[in-house]
């Protein structure tokens, strides 16, 4: 090698590295992980900075209205005032009862979901008639609507929850099916009538039900998940026709209306006191479930 200040020597080439391109090969991964460091620092900073996740939507007001107005209305046991009401419920069951004296009462559960706005409740009220009918030795025709079994299920005697209604009809010592008396005449005639003498004495066989589809869960009940009881009461008479259909207990329009428009296409086999057929108060309970 020769010596500093001496010319090189032919032939041989001498390389010397540029200052800024060491200082750049120098600086390149520090670029890069001051870079990634930066990138990261602004990801949680705006992580942190995020706003809140919006809380669900409460289910929206809810209206009650009767027929006729100013009916008292009860929701969950407690006084919620006279209908017409517009009420904000939380989600969750509730359960609505709406009275008055010398109508029907009306009474059914519902489910309020987040972020849904319930449809009116709306309650026509029945005026009970002067003397109810009351049931004791036989008991009604019952039926059980589930939302989850739109096929659903029945049976032709009362269930546990129909035995305080037994109860309290034995008390008043008096047939549920009840035959039906006819207005008294102008005039005595010549004989009695074959059928008012069969009702006279001798034991009732029940009326049938031989034809027409029980009452189907509602789709507009199910979107409010829906729950309610249904007792009516009818005349079914000679030739197996119901007549004179109405409304003990009621659970909401909405019920109250499917229920009487099922029963009203039923065709019987009639009532009969000693082979003789017979109109005959006949009570039907239909009760509709959410689950």
């Amino acid at each position: 090698m020769p010596a500093p200040g001496e010319p090189a020597a032919a032939g041989v080439a001498v390389s010397t590295p540029a200052p800024q391109a060491t200082l750049a090969r120098r600086r390149g991964p520090l670029a890069v992980a001051t870079t990634v460091a930066g990138l990261a620092a602004v990801a949680v900073l705006a992580w942190a900075l995020r706003p809140p996740p919006p809380e669900p939507a409460g289910p929206g007001p809810l209206r009650i209205e009767t027929q006729p107005l100013g009916v008292p209305v009860w929701i969950d046991d407690r006084l919620a005032g006279h209908a017409p009401l517009m009420l904000a419920l939380g989600p969750g069951t509730h359960k609505v009862r709406v009275f008055q004296e010398g109508f029907a009462p009306a009474e059914l559960t519902l489910q309020l979901a987040p972020g849904t706005t319930a449809a009116p409740l709306r309650f026509v009220m029945a005026p009970l008639p002067p003397a109810q009918m009351a049931r004791a030795d036989l008991p009604p025709g019952v039926v059980t609507t589930s939302a989850a079994e739109p096929e659903t299920r029945h049976a032709e005697a009362a269930p546990a929850d129909g035995r305080a209604a037994h109860r309290d009809a034995a008390r008043a010592n008096a047939p549920f099916w009840t035959p039906v008396q006819a207005p008294p005449a102008a005039s005595p005639a010549p004989e009695p009538h074959r059928a008012a003498q069969a009702a006279a004495a001798g034991e009732l066989r029940p009326p049938r039900r031989v034809a027409g589809d029980i009452p189907r869960y509602p789709d507009d009940a199910r979107r409010l998940g829906l729950s309610g009881s249904v007792l009516l009461d009818m005349v079914v008479n000679e030739k197996g026709r119901p007549e004179q259909v109405r409304v003990l207990e009621s659970a909401g329009s909405l019920l109250d209306e499917t229920v009487m428009a099922a029963v009203n296409a039923w065709r019987f086999e009639p009532a009969e006191r000693n082979g003789v057929k017979v109109a005959v108060h006949w009570p039907y309970r239909h009760t509709f479930t959410s689950r």
